[in-house]
């Protein structure tokens, strides 16, 4: 194998690894060698340059990473390449972009484009045109366009289901996208059971545990909080504050906000002293740890229990 395509080859793992510091320099060697074979190395060079950019958004390095995915769309806008998948990558990329800066008008007309090319080149159904979708309902569910939205949400959301079956976590991730635009619409009842839908499927396949899951309880507990059902998301909330505890590599930051999530619970509840257990709790997880009675912390844990 090439050195160069071996860089970039191993620039990838890493980044899948989630080392995308070291994928970026794995990114860079390669894309000097491309550099230095003239016309010959461009597309490899462009090819690395697109990497080295998603390497600089997964470390939320924007201001860099800019200008290097206008040169891919750029290049990818030429006559001669408008046909290959790199265009589809380019317009897609820096619409990712501007979605994470919550740009959404310079990000819909990227993905819209996104969609217009892969639907194109791909064909339906695709893994890559699913993620367009959903990335273009972000988009307009940002500008306010929610009829928009719903019908890009709804044809990925089919579209995965069609590719994965029901239970794949892609379908979670949308089930979970919809769910909040319903909550906009003010649709509580598809809210609710899209949310259902999708921590059933990131639970049975990560375990509750995990960020996923934990993240579509977050939402869950909002929608049932607001509903006044404070049973149900208090025992949501002690689920997920348990099945972190129980965790090998539990996530502090993750169990510290559960922790405040119950106290604001019970203070909504009128029970001020499970109220004041669960922020004594959060205080605790926020701070270092004691050397000398570090044994002390299991009075905190738990602590909670349930509650009459």
């Amino acid at each position: 194998m090439d050195y160069a395509d071996a860089l970039q080859q191993r620039g990838t793992l890493l980044k899948l690894a989630g080392s995308p510091e070291e994928a970026e320099a794995d990114f860079r060697s390669a894309m000097h060698i491309h550099l230095g074979r003239g016309i010959d190395g461009e597309a490899s060079a462009i090819a690395c340059r697109n990497d080295l950019a998603i390497a600089l958004l997964d470390q939320n390095r924007f201001e860099e990473a800019e200008p290097i995915l206008k040169e891919v769309l750029t290049y990818a806008r030429r006559p001669e390449n408008r046909d290959l998948p790199i265009h589809g990558e380019a317009v897609n990329n820096l619409g990712s972009l501007y979605l994470a800066r919550a740009d959404y008008q310079s990000a819909e007309p990227l993905f819209q484009e996104a969609v217009d090319v892969n639907s194109r080149l791909r064909g339906s159904p695709h893994p890559v045109l699913a993620t367009n979708l959903d990335n273009l309902a972000q988009a307009l569910h940002g500008l306010g366009d929610l009829t928009g939205a719903e019908v890009a949400y709804r044809k990925s959301l089919s579209m995965r289901r069609d590719l994965y079956g029901s239970e794949h976590p892609d379908v979670a991730t949308s089930l979970h996208n919809i769910a909040v635009l319903f909550y906009a619409q003010g649709n509580v009842e598809d809210c609710e059971q899209a949310l259902r839908e999708s921590l059933k499927i990131f639970r049975d396949t990560y375990g509750m545990a995990h960020s996923d899951s934990l993240t579509v309880v977050d939402s869950l507990v909002s929608v049932l909080g607001a509903q006044g059902r404070l049973v149900e998301a208090e025992t949501l909330l002690l689920d997920a504050y348990g099945a972190i505890k129980r965790a090998p590599d539990a996530d502090v930051a993750r169990q510290t906000a559960i922790a405040r999530r119950l106290a604001a619970l019970y203070s909504a509840w009128d029970k001020s002293d499970l109220s004041h257990r669960w922020t004594e709790t959060a205080e605790h997880l926020e701070s270092p740890p004691d050397p000398v009675s570090t044994s002390q912390s299991d009075r905190f844990v738990g602590d909670g229990a349930h509650q009459e």
